[in-house]
Parts: structure tokens; sequence; C-alpha cells
């Protein structure tokens, strides 16, 4: 009898052996066909999370290099196993920019398409100022209002070679030290350029600058002080203030508006009192201006549409 019992055990336990071997087993093949299947998934999810993340950035990085104006037409950039491609495109019959971005990783690609408004630079402003702009209107050059001509409370601005500037007024005769300084009808002499018809001429004020009603005067003018422009005076030509102070312009019905054709650069605030205070963005006086920038120009390009393709 004992030893039936025991045969029946081992039977038993023999199959219980076998079942869980078994099961062993399936539960093996299942982690395998597991495996194999994930890892394919596993490393799409990767590809395509580096693409989206990879193109969002660089996006943003287009646009800022865009603002400094030193994105080439196109550029491919590496990133990590991948690469981003930037395109840009000006956009026909529009003040328009078309950024493309294209980011492969793997198989996978993610592409961005942002229009941006075209950005204006240091040269194409009629007023550009770290601090407030109140009751002064910017004008473009056919003296249509234009509000895009016009910068306040920016960040900074562009870096300018002053001492270059500073040595021609040294060099023409042109360092005014009186307070305030109140140029003659005409000065310095007529003209916005030296008689050769390049050199600007360039005046360094040293304190406060005062232009009275009905005096046209002309070139870049370095003012350290404050500066006020009576009714009827005009300025063709460059207004530069290098320190926070303030620019005041006393306006009154036309004829009799205070005007400057050319722009003003300043670090402290822009103000006007009366009516029709207007400064026409001059391209000539500008371009002139500019020539002595040596800091590049940080533009804004607002993002009109931003769409993912």
């Amino acid at each position: 009898m004992n030893h039936k019992a025991i045969k029946r055990e081992e039977g038993f336990w023999s199959a219980f052996v076998i079942l869980f071997l078994l099961t062993l087993t399936l539960m093996g093949l299942g982690a395998h066909v597991l495996i194999k299947s994930e890892g394919p998934n596993t490393a799409n999810l990767a590809n395509t999370l580096q693409a989206d993340y990879a193109a969002n950035g660089v996006a943003y990085y287009g646009i800022r290099r865009l603002g400094l104006g030193a994105l080439d037409e196109s550029a491919t950039l590496m990133i990590g196993h991948g690469s981003v491609t930037l395109d840009t495109t000006k956009v026909v019959g529009s003040n328009e920019i078309l950024l493309t971005v294209l980011a492969v990783a793997g198989s996978t690609e993610r592409g961005i398409e942002i229009r941006l408004k075209q950005g204006l630079r240091l040269v194409d402003m009629a007023i550009f100022t770290t601090g407030d702009v109140f009751n002064v209107s910017a004008r473009d050059s056919t003296f249509a209002l234009d509000p895009d001509r016009c910068v306040s409370n920016a960040d900074s601005v562009p870096a300018i070679d002053e001492n270059t500037l500073d040595s021609l007024s040294t060099d023409q005769g042109h360092d005014q030290y009186a307070n305030p300084f109140k140029p003659s009808d005409g000065y310095p002499d007529g003209s916005f350029y030296r008689p050769d018809g390049v050199t600007p001429n360039v005046t360094h004020v040293m304190n406060d600058f005062k232009v009275q009603g009905g005096r046209t005067i002309y070139g870049i003018f370095i003012v350290e002080g404050d500066v006020t422009l009576d009714g009827s005076s005009r300025i063709e030509g460059v207004i530069y203030l290098p320190n926070p102070t303030s620019t005041v312009i006393h306006g009154g019905g036309l004829p009799t508006e205070a005007t400057i054709t050319g722009g003003i650069i300043s670090h402290g605030d822009i103000s006007g009192t009366g009516n029709h205070i207007s400064v026409q963005h001059g391209p000539e006086y500008m371009r002139a201006f500019c020539h002595y920038q040596t800091g590049l120009d940080l533009v804004d390009f607002p993002v009109v549409k931003w769409e993912y393709i």
C-alpha cells in the first residue's frame, strides 16, 4: 500500500514540474516577443521626441538669429543623432519672411513653417530709444505716419563708435562747450556733408542743446545733455544722445512744427508739447550715421503664423 502511494505521488510531481516548465517557457516566449515588438516602438518614440524638441528649439533659435541679422538663407544644424535645416524666404508682395524648420531623427521628420513680420534695423528707424516716447510721431521718408519706425523702451542701443565721431567733431572744429549750445541758422555750413560730399558734419555738444524756432541746422549731433527743439525749428540729420538724458520737442500747428529729417537715437525719454511733432526717417542721413555702428542690431520679428507641417 505504501509503495503504491509513493508511486502515485511521483506521478503527480512529475506532471506538476512539466506544467511549471511549460508555463515558464510560454512566459519566456511572451517576453521575447514583447521585447522584440517594443524595441522598435521605443526607438521610434525616442526619434519622435527628439525631432519634436529639435524642431521647436531650433525655430526659436532661428528667430533669434534673424533678429541679429546673422542667419544665412539656408543652414543645417546637427543635434544629437539628428539634423535640423533652417531656410528663410521673403514672402512675395508682403513685408513678411517665411522661416521653414525641418528636423530629421532616424526615419522621423518634423516640420514647422513660421511667418514673421519683417523687422526694422537701426538704419530703418526714425526714433530709437531705451526710454519712453510721448506725443512725438515717427514718419517714413514720404512723411506718412509709420509707427514701425519708432522703437521705445529698447533693452539697449546698438554700439556706436563714439570715439571716431568725437574725433571728427574735433578735427572739424565743431566741439561746443556753451550751455546751452544754440546754433545759428544754417549751422555749420548749410549742408549735412563736408565739402567733399562724403564725410558728414559732426558736432559734439558737451552740455545742453537748444535749437531756436525758425532755424535749420545740419549734420550729426552728439549731445551729452538735454535737447530742446522749439516750434518751427528743423534738423537735417541725426541726433545721438549717449547718456540717459531727454529730448523735448515743442510743436505747433502746421507749418510751425519742429521736425527732424533723419532720426533720433537716445538713451533717454523723447517727449513733445503741442501739435504735429514729427521725426521723419531720412534714409541717407541714417545710413551715414550707421556707418559708425559697431554693435549688431537686435530686431524683433513678430510671429504672424506658426504652423506644424
